[in-house]
């Protein structure tokens, strides 16, 4: 479980990015959907209107940065929020980066609702339509926890290219210029006459954010564009985010397979042993329960020993003595069978008694043993 906490937060950052990458590519779909419902002449005045827009910025020079400690700045101008719109969500195209992997679309303004979701459009610059004399800037994150947006900008090389998408049309830029520069140095924004530029502006270095990289772009036919993605080998494939979560989905159910495995195999091991240890306790146990059952059949039974003089005929009672035994032959086959050395030598029994060590055995006229063991049999004389 602990494996798949830890890769899973490894993973956070990409599935997050391609879930917003996939996000935002349905937007860029919807955003087709509702232009499809235009009519040519709407479509054709719309443009138009932008275009004469970007005329008037001709000679502007002041530009806000778009990632000022402000909250963002709304724009309230309604003639500037409603060129190109289509709907209400301030969309007014998407922009497609092949080198990057992404598709984004492009709002009005940039407040800090707009650069969390997408790319701004930086006000007082040309609107992105295409035309001589305009220059249109276009601002997005870098380092968003739950999105790439610009965070990969820094990669753009020149000669790479990226299309802008406004209705139905799609304008074709080929970057010609990359600049790192202070956020009040805005020369490289301006309006360039006979000039048809874009510029894409993200934070650096990365995490610091002190400078500002723009990427710029000047105008190319699409046809040359498209070229231009072959000969480089921009055309779409497996996307590197997409290797990266399938690789790591896949390096996940495999050591989650590998744990449940190990697991069972070591829980049947443990349990292998855990069975051992039970049997081993369970003899013990029973051997404790039937030790005190073997000692006292051992015990059972008594010795009951007289001594008669034949002297005077005097019984001498043995409380409170000691006794060594010996042993003198054998019970088998109903048959009682003395031991060797006893065959050969007398029986001997010696007491600690002091009277009994002055009789001469030869005297005793008797000395019975009467033992009764488990079967209660009594040994013979």
């Amino acid at each position: 479980m602990g494996y798949l906490i830890a890769f899973s937060l490894i993973l956070y950052p990409v599935v997050s990015n391609y879930v917003n990458q996939l996000h935002s590519t349905t937007i860029a779909t919807d955003y087709e959907q509702e232009v499809s419902h235009l009519s040519e002449n709407l479509e054709n005045e719309m443009i138009e209107q932008a275009r004469e827009y970007n005329k008037s910025l001709i000679g502007i020079s002041s530009f806000i940065d778009p990632f000022s400690d402000t909250e963002g700045i709304q724009t309230e101008d309604d003639v500037y929020n409603n060129l190109l719109k289509i709907d209400d969500t301030g969309m007014m195209g998407y922009i497609d980066i092949p080198k990057l992997d992404i598709v984004l679309p492009v709002y009005h303004g940039i407040s800090e609702k707009v650069l969390q979701s997408g790319v701004g459009h930086l006000p007082n610059t040309s609107l992105p339509v295409g035309g001589e004399s305009s220059h249109a800037v276009l601002s997005g994150h870098r380092g968003l926890a739950n999105a790439k947006i610009f965070t990969d900008l820094n990669k753009m090389e020149v000669g790479d290219v990226f299309y802008i998408k406004v209705l139905h049309h799609t304008f074709a830029y080929q970057v010609d210029q990359i600049l790192t520069v202070l956020p009040s140095e805005t020369d490289a924004l301006q309006i360039e006459k006979g000039k048809d530029y874009v510029t894409l502006v993200t934070c650096t270095p990365y995490a610091v954010n002190t400078h500002r990289l723009l990427v710029r772009g000047t105008r190319i036919p699409y046809e040359e564009a498209k070229k231009v993605d072959e000969e480089v080998g921009l055309h779409r494939t497996i996307p590197f985010y997409m290797i990266i979560l399938i690789g790591g989905i896949a390096a996940v159910v495999i050591i989650w397979i590998g744990t449940k495995i190990y697991s069972d195999e070591r829980r049947k091991y443990v349990n292998r042993k855990n069975n051992g240890k039970r049997i081993c306790i369970g003899i013990v146990c029973v051997l404790l329960v039937l030790m005190p059952f073997t000692v006292s059949a051992g015990e059972r039974g008594s010795i009951l020993l007289k001594a008669v003089a034949e002297d005077d005929g005097m019984v001498y009672k043995l409380d409170n003595t000691e006794f060594t035994m010996y042993q003198v032959g054998s019970c088998k086959n109903n048959s009682w069978i003395l031991t060797p050395q006893l065959q050969i030598q007398a029986f001997c029994l010696i007491s600690r008694i002091p009277l009994l060590r002055e009789l001469r055995p030869t005297n005793w006229k008797s000395m019975s043993g009467i033992i009764n063991w488990r079967e209660n049999q009594t040994l013979p004389t």
